[in-house]
């Protein structure tokens, strides 16, 4: 097998590279200071970043989509997300404010720059979830309970939406309820949380139903916004077992439960150690290769118009930021060294640094 090089591979000021940036976590590949890359891929040769559920069915749909995401750090800005991913957004920040108190959603919601109708949409299944009258404990969840699990010499990571000392919760906001009731769409995500912690019994799944009453239509062509939110309000309290799935009347809950035991998590384990070491191979050659079968199953993928046009718009997307902190460890580091007048202290990928003919 050839291994690819980074073209810009320039050891100096003591690094492995004069772009590297170290990580925090010493079990991870380190960033890059170029301004087109997130992490750098020499350094993945050695050490791989933490994966979680997402990430792995990134790259099992395809690794393009997984390099795009993780590599690159490209990520689409908030308010040019299609309709569903907009709505699925805001309504797990209302939910997490309905059990976290004190947890603030709107200045999530402002930054997805909902259109009047989304907004109709939205607000309209929040005042029916509290005029319904849902019962939500929030004095016993755990919101966005990070986890971490190793897998080899990486690790497993993840946030839970709601952690409970027997169960945890999942939300789900879709157009198609049944997908998120069939457990094959769900394993990797549920198997993956009930491995990082033995005492959990069982999963429950809050499926929402997302609004999909016309308006502007017809007879309804001068319909305002008011009156067209007033409509869905009045759908979703009159039918509430259509939008929240597994709704019951006398306990004011909804949900569909999932065991433990109806997951193999050993072979979900195994498929994480599988696609690590594809990733790996994937960074040493240089080449993550498109899966043409997934651009548009089950949805387009985010990054399609990069396929398309073969340019990355600045106006689309914008790239994870380097973590500050990691940042000001690198240039403490650097300086430091400097001071001491070490020659090449640092660490290339976990061994020792050695200089080229041109930096002699």
């Amino acid at each position: 097998m050839v291994e690819n090089r980074c073209q810009h591979l320039t050891p100096g000021d003591g690094l492995p590279c004069r772009y590297y940036i170290r990580p925090i976590v010493k079990e991870e590949p380190g960033f890059c200071q170029r301004p087109d890359t997130f992490r750098c891929v020499e350094a993945m040769k050695h050490k791989l970043p933490a994966i979680s559920y997402s990430s792995l069915t990134d790259f099992i749909a395809c690794r393009r989509r997984y390099y795009h995401r993780t590599v690159e750090g490209l990520q689409v800005k908030p308010q040019h997300l299609p309709e569903s991913a907009k709505l699925s957004k805001g309504w797990d920040l209302f939910s997490r404010a309905m059990h976290e108190p004190g947890f603030d959603y709107l200045p999530g919601i402002q930054e997805l720059q909902f259109t009047p109708e989304q907004n109709a949409k939205l607000s309209a299944l929040m005042r029916a979830y509290e005029d319904l009258e849902i019962d939500h404990n929030p004095d016993e969840a755990r919101c966005q309970y990070e986890v971490r699990i190793p897998v080899g010499q990486t690790n497993i990571k993840g946030y839970i939406h709601r952690l409970y000392p027997k169960y945890f919760v999942e939300t789900k906001f879709t157009t198609r309820p049944d997908f998120y009731q069939e457990k094959e769409n769900l394993t990797f995500q549920l198997g993956t949380y009930f491995m990082t912690d033995d005492s959990l019994e069982y999963a429950v799944v809050e499926i929402t139903r997302a609004p999909a009453l016309k308006t502007g239509y017809g007879r309804l062509s001068d319909e305002d916004m008011a009156h067209y939110e007033s409509r869905l309000h009045s759908d979703v309290c009159s039918r509430p077992s259509f939008y929240f799935s597994g709704y019951n009347k006398e306990s004011r809950t909804f949900g569909v439960k999932f065991w433990r035991s109806e997951f193999d998590l050993e072979e979900i384990r195994h498929t994480y150690e599988a696609v690590l070491q594809e990733i790996r191979v994937c960074a040493q050659r240089g080449h993550w290769w498109e899966n043409h079968l997934a651009c548009h199953i089950p949805a387009p993928c985010p990054y399609l118009s990069i396929k398309k046009s073969g340019v990355i718009s600045e106006e689309i997307y914008e790239r994870r930021a380097v973590p500050d902190w990691c940042r000001d460890v690198c240039s403490l580091t650097e300086a430091v060294s400097r001071m001491c007048e070490v020659k090449n202290p640092c660490p290339k990928w976990g061994k020792e640094v050695k200089q080229s003919e041109g930096t002699k």
